[in-house]
């Protein structure tokens, strides 16, 4: 029995060695999409609105991986602890071909402006134009940008002019375009922050540990390693059931993580993303 016990233990040392080695190159994706967000009393709509379709972490830490000794079911479960995963420098948010949400700042400031003109338009209908004032007073109080009016001698017209694309003041919305991506770069990392904060690891099969993202289990009693089912995302694997259809023979296994046969690209994961209850003026948020 001592013997029995000490051949698992040096078993799941060498599974365990191996099973780090083969995820490597392994990215942990966030299964789903996000926006940034951006309202101001002015415009009560997200002025920012762009949909980034991959989320992923780029590496999986060393300290992320936990063993659990399942005794009672003759087991050993491997897992990740999601939340270590969570740093701003690991996690990558981007539309594709590595335009990452920081390059994307620019693009940004543009969606603002064709937000806040459609705004302008929407409330300025059968209205005063003195609704322009509030736009104004926005741009000054928030991006510390001053429409003047030196170009026509009216602040109404050069705004109208500065919000429209094909603008003869080119130099002036060029400008305008600078502040404004230069404010959402400068708070970015604080969106980031905060937007990390607000994931959670959804359908965690440890009850008890539900920030655990199960990867292995090393089944003794049936001689079995149970892994991630690549074309499933997280909550289908069934680690912990020991799912036949991504199951291994214990004795086999260990070459199959030694030859990188089937190392994942990423491990696709269900999360929980909690967006604000409230959302402040001219905060910069990003959301699920």
């Amino acid at each position: 029995m001592v013997n029995l016990v000490r051949d698992n233990k040096v078993l799941t040392r060498k599974i365990f060695h191996n099973l780090k080695n083969w995820l490597t190159y392994t990215r942990v994706s966030i299964y789903g999409s996000c926006s940034p967000c951006f309202m101001t009393n002015f415009c009560k709509i997200n002025s920012v609105y762009r949909m980034y379709s991959y989320v992923y972490f780029k590496h999986i830490p060393d300290d992320s991986f936990v063993v659990i000794d399942d005794i009672k079911n003759g087991r050993v479960l491997i897992g990740i602890d999601f939340n270590t995963l969570l740093t701003r420098d690991n996690i990558v948010i981007e539309k594709g071909s590595g335009l990452t949400i920081q390059k994307n700042v620019y693009n940004m400031a543009t969606t603002y402006l064709k937000s806040v003109s459609i705004v302008l338009r929407d409330k300025g209908k059968g209205k005063s134009t003195l609704c322009y004032v509030d736009l104004v007073k926005e741009l000054r109080d928030v991006f510390g940008y001053v429409v003047t009016g030196s170009a026509s001698g009216d602040v109404y017209t050069d705004l109208l002019e500065i919000l429209d694309p094909q603008t003869t003041l080119k130099t002036e919305r060029q400008k305008l375009l600078d502040i404004i991506a230069s404010y959402f770069s400068e708070h970015l990392d604080d969106a980031i922050d905060d937007y990390l904060h607000r994931i959670e690891l959804f359908g965690g099969e440890l009850s008890d540990r539900d920030n655990i993202l199960l990867i292995a289990n090393i089944n003794y009693k049936k001689g079995t390693v149970t892994l991630p089912r690549m074309s499933y995302v997280s909550t289908g694997w069934n680690i912990l059931k020991g799912a036949k259809r991504n199951s291994y023979d214990i004795n086999a296994v260990t070459e199959v993580l030694r030859s990188g046969k089937g190392s994942p690209r990423e491990l696709d994961v269900v999360t929980s993303i909690h967006n604000p209850s409230e959302y402040k003026d001219n905060t910069l948020y990003i959301i699920g």
